[in-house]
């Protein structure tokens, strides 16, 4: 089995706690650096550090320059996460050009897997506009599904929460619950949708709908390509590091070998909720014990 990790927080722990302390700007080959010396062999790519402004020719350049390198190194991209805060787009159109350049970037660096959330607001808490935003997001994926095609790639729809900001907690939203998310898969009827499986979120979500963790992944099946490895405390989405929250791992551990899972575990992980006073070698060894307890076939 092969170990991931998301890169986008990662290069903003990096930026803050490095490189804003010596005056200058990290580059994204020092992220590389470090998840290859920590261990892992494949990244979870965010588009969330790249910004909106720049132009096809400068965006696709970075691209290429991101794939070479981690070619060079020997890291490959695992999945890729197209950029989310839909609620500061000004407009749906505005979501769907951006995922696009997203899809053929995706390409680009030689992923078949890219999760691109699902259209969703406030409303969306609790199930409010379930049958509206249901509506919405099945026009929405088809109008991604021409270039999926044209490209190669597979959108995995991914499980995902809402916030009630009056409780202070962690509440369903659009895509909480198995049952929606595979009304998706079986509506579209393309190869080119599937589902990244998100522990954190399913945690969060369980006890108002009635799912685990591990009943989750057995609803899921065989369209789990990707995972999101994190833990929480039932509360806020923390992105802590495995056995740091409440999951029972084994048990995941478990589910996930009874669906014959062969993909890469990938962490989803935010250092900096962790540790407080970082440094580079501080980041380097939590990333090194991340790797390690991500390993399920040491867990169950």
């Amino acid at each position: 089995m092969k170990f991931g990790v998301n890169i986008s927080g990662l290069f903003s722990d990096l930026q803050r706690y490095c490189g804003d302390a010596q005056g200058r700007k990290v580059q994204i080959e020092e992220v590389f650096d470090l998840v290859k010396e920590a261990g892992f062999d494949c990244v979870d790519f965010g588009f969330g550090f790249l910004a909106d402004s720049l132009t096809d020719e400068e965006y696709f350049a970075y691209i290429k320059r991101c794939k070479e390198y981690l070619d060079k190194i020997g890291l490959e991209v695992s999945q890729t996460h197209g950029k989310t805060g839909y609620l500061k787009a000004p407009s749906t159109e505005y979501i769907i050009q951006r995922a696009i350049r997203e899809i053929k970037a995706t390409a680009m660096l030689g992923c078949k897997y890219i999760v691109i959330h699902p259209l969703r607001t406030l409303e969306s808490n609790y199930g409010l506009d379930k049958e509206k935003r249901m509506a919405e997001n099945i026009e929405f994926f088809k109008r991604l599904q021409p270039y999926l095609e044209q490209y190669g790639v597979v959108e995995c729809i991914e499980n995902l929460f809402g916030e009630d900001k009056e409780r202070g907690t962690s509440v369903p939203n659009t895509c909480s619950t198995p049952e929606e998310i595979l009304w998706y898969i079986d509506q579209l009827k393309s190869d080119r949708f599937e589902i990244c499986f998100d522990t954190g979120h399913m945690l969060l979500t369980g006890d108002y709908t009635g799912d685990t963790i591990p009943d989750a992944i057995r609803k899921f099946g065989s369209h789990i390509k990707v995972v999101h490895v994190h833990d929480n405390n039932k509360i806020k989405d923390k992105h802590l590091l495995p056995f740091m929250g409440v999951t029972d791992w084994a048990e995941v551990a478990k589910a996930l070998k009874e669906i014959n899972y062969q993909g890469v575990m990938s962490l989803e992980i935010i250092v900096h909720r962790i540790i407080g006073k970082l440094n580079k070698h501080a980041i380097t060894e939590y990333l090194k014990l991340a790797r390690r307890l991500a390993d399920i076939e040491k867990i169950a």
